[in-house]
C-alpha cells in the first residue's frame, strides 16, 4: 500500500510532495478531458444543421400513411409527394394549413406534392384530407419539426459548466 508523503514547512502547515501534486492534476486533466467528451457529444447530438431541402414521398392507402411519422428539422424546405395505392386520398398538414390530393383517375394515381418551409418547431397532426372509408377519420399521422439548438450555446454550456467543475475541484482539493 502507497503512503502518503507530506512536508512539513516552516508555518507548521502540512502540504504534500511534488508526487501528489503532480497525481491531483493529472486526476484533475482526466476529469476534464471526460467532461468536455461527454458535453460535447451531447451537444453536438442535439446541434442545429444547415436548412436542408427534404424529399419524402408518402404512400397513401385506406387507412394509413407510410410512413406516418415524418422528423424534419426547422428551417428546411419540405418536399411532400403523396402517393395513393388504393383510392383517392389526400393530405392535410394541421398547424401549417397545407391541402393536396392524390386522386385515381382510371385506376392510376395522380400523385400531389406539397412544399413548404418547416418554420414552426413542435408536432403537428396531419390527415387524409378526402373521406376514403370508414375509418377515413382514423387516418393520421405526425409531423416532428425539431427546433434548431445552435451549436454555439453547446459550446457556451460546455465552457460554463467546464468552468465551475474546475473552480469546484480546486477549492474541494486545494
Amino acid at each position: 500500500m502507497h503512503q502518503t508523503e507530506w512536508i512539513l514547512l516552516d508555518d507548521d502547515v502540512m502540504r504534500p510532495t511534488n508526487r501528489l501534486v503532480l497525481l491531483r492534476k493529472i486526476l484533475l486533466s482526466a476529469l476534464v478531458v471526460t467532461f468536455l467528451i461527454i458535453v460535447f457529444s451531447v451537444g453536438m447530438g442535439y446541434s442545429a444543421t444547415e436548412p436542408k431541402t427534404r424529399y419524402i414521398t408518402v404512400y397513401a392507402k385506406q387507412w394509413e400513411f407510410t410512413p406516418s411519422i415524418i422528423e424534419v428539422n426547422q428551417g428546411d424546405t419540405v418536399i411532400i409527394n403523396l402517393v395513393s395505392q388504393d383510392v383517392s386520398h389526400g393530405i392535410y398538414i394541421e398547424g401549417y394549413e397545407l391541402k393536396a390530393y392524390s386522386i385515381m383517375y382510371e385506376n392510376k394515381p395522380v400523385n400531389a406534392t406539397i412544399e413548404f418551409k418547416a418554420d414552426k418547431p413542435g408536432t403537428f397532426i396531419f390527415r387524409c384530407a378526402l373521406t376514403c372509408g370508414p375509418f377515413h377519420p382514423f387516418m393520421t399521422g405526425k409531423l416532428v419539426v425539431q427546433p434548431m439548438t445552435p451549436l454555439y450555446s453547446w459550446m457556451a454550456i460546455s465552457v460554463i459548466l467546464t468552468l465551475a467543475s474546475l473552480a469546484i475541484f480546486y477549492i474541494w482539493w486545494w
